[in-house]
């Protein structure tokens, strides 16, 4: 979806930018109409012929790199009156390769569709990147005072239900995943969009500015701005400090009861209160029409410490008890069943210490 919606209209009109204003002669021009269970989508096609370098080329019919249909028919006939009544149609010819020609270079609105893959392609890599962490087996070294090296929560697949041992938590996604996830979004976007304000701002100079276009284009200005905000958020975060979680046992029953201790690093001192919350949430994914959706419900939630203590924000532990009447953890291929304890780290006037730890919940002792 994203090559042929997204990569090749953007990398064809960036191409034609240098290709060669050539007169032609419009052979056939109508709105064609295609019908289809969502109702009926219009077309514009323009069949034209163009001499190049003394030869004549087969007729072309291609107006744009964006091609389909949309709704909307008056939009399409203004179109093609405009080339019906034109004294001295012009195409721009590929100088490479002079069979190939268009009517329509440059921005225009409906070129902004191609944008509309790209937030895919985000959840996408990271997703990538979530599923490579997790299949990840390396050890972790103790916590300070703790015994060496000891299991990590992504190595839990050689532990057993109730394992008694301990784990060390790793957050679903470190503030480094974040903030380069973000950069390489804020980066693609808007090297995009500066294409068409580069175009936009061309035109104005010459006194051709479209409004329309132009107001079209301007929320997708915006999301580049606010990207650009939250990359730098992202940034501070980095200099956040930094909670280590142990837990004991590694893998909980329901039922069963447990220990969670955590380790602040860095500047502690900036947080003015500290939140632990456990919580278990169900996601399912099925098919709605031609679109794949995940829901999420968190049907669990208990809060395990909160405090404005500065010594008990730096280093401490609480002991909690899993329900006994709900679901352990459970992985399936649309269904899940996650459990996690979330951190969250209030600091005024920066941004806030906020990570989730996924961790193991067994089904209860004895089966159920």
């Amino acid at each position: 979806m994203l090559y042929p919606l997204g990569v090749r209209p953007i990398a064809r009109t960036l191409d034609a930018r240098s290709w060669v204003p050539t007169p032609c002669r419009v052979l056939r021009a109508e709105v064609r109409s295609h019908d289809s269970d969502d109702g009926t989508t219009y077309s514009v096609y323009i069949l034209y012929q163009y001499e190049f370098d003394g030869r004549t080329y087969p007729p072309s019919d291609r107006y744009d790199f964006m091609g389909g249909s949309s709704s909307g028919y008056k939009s399409k006939a203004r179109i093609v009156a405009q080339y019906e009544s034109a004294a001295n149609p012009i195409c721009y010819v590929n100088p490479r390769d002079p069979s190939q020609a268009v009517l329509k270079r440059g921005f225009h609105a409906k070129l902004l569709l191609a944008l509309f893959p790209l937030p895919f392609l985000l959840i996408g890599l990271l997703g990538i990147v979530h599923t490579i962490r997790g299949k990840s087996v390396a050890p972790v070294p103790g916590l300070p005072g703790g015994p060496a090296p000891i299991p990590t929560c992504d190595s839990r697949s050689a532990l057993r239900p109730g394992d008694a041992g301990e784990v060390v938590l790793k957050p679903r996604f470190s503030a480094g995943v974040k903030l380069a996830g973000l950069v390489i979004f804020a980066a693609i976007w808007n090297g995009i969009i500066s294409i068409f304000v580069v175009d936009a701002v061309g035109d104005l100079r010459h006194g051709g500015l479209a409004l329309l276009p132009t107001l079209f284009l301007l929320p997708f200005v915006a999301v580049g701005v606010g990207l650009i905000g939250f990359v730098f958020y992202q940034l501070l975060a980095l200099f956040n400090p930094r909670p280590a979680l142990r837990l004991r046992p590694a893998s909980i029953p329901l039922g069963g009861s447990a220990e969670l201790q955590w380790v602040f690093t860095g500047r502690t001192g900036l947080i003015r209160r500290l939140r632990v919350t456990l919580r278990g949430r169900e996601e399912a994914t099925y098919r709605r029409g031609t679109n794949t959706v995940t829901d999420k419900r968190t049907f669990y939630e208990m809060e395990l410490y909160d405090t404005s203590d500065w010594a008990q924000v730096a280093a401490g532990r609480v002991g909690f008890v899993m329900p006994h009447d709900t679901m352990h953890s459970f992985k399936a291929q649309n269904n899940k069943v996650v459990w996690e304890i979330e951190v969250h780290g209030t600091i005024e006037r920066w941004p806030d210490v906020k990570e989730s730890f996924e961790i193991e919940v067994a089904p209860a002792a004895g089966g159920r």
